[in-house]
């Protein structure tokens, strides 16, 4: 695996971890997620979370799901950016 592939991957699984742990998500599914089923305390901690999400996105990366990991690294990078440059968002 080269460094791009690492930085895509890398930001995907952080944009994965942050959203099943700290955002609602449409239709409220991820906050469901995590007080409803059994891996909710999975689900506590981003640092922890990003382990797996990473392990998973790893997996997708070897298969025709490969766009799905594109997608969440688009989504993570603009929102470090809105970050870095100090823009509010709605979390």
């Amino acid at each position: 695996m080269n460094l791009p592939d690492t930085l895509i991957i890398g930001v995907a699984s952080w944009r994965l971890a942050f959203m099943l742990v700290r955002e609602a998500g449409p239709l409220e599914m991820f906050a469901r997620l995590r007080t409803r089923t059994t891996i909710g305390g999975l689900l506590e901690c981003v640092f922890c979370s990003s382990v797996w999400a990473a392990a998973l996105l790893w997996l997708l990366w070897h298969t025709p799901l490969r766009p799905v990991v594109y997608v969440l690294a688009a989504s993570g990078a603009g929102l470090m950016i809105a970050s870095w440059t100090g823009v509010e968002f709605k979390q």
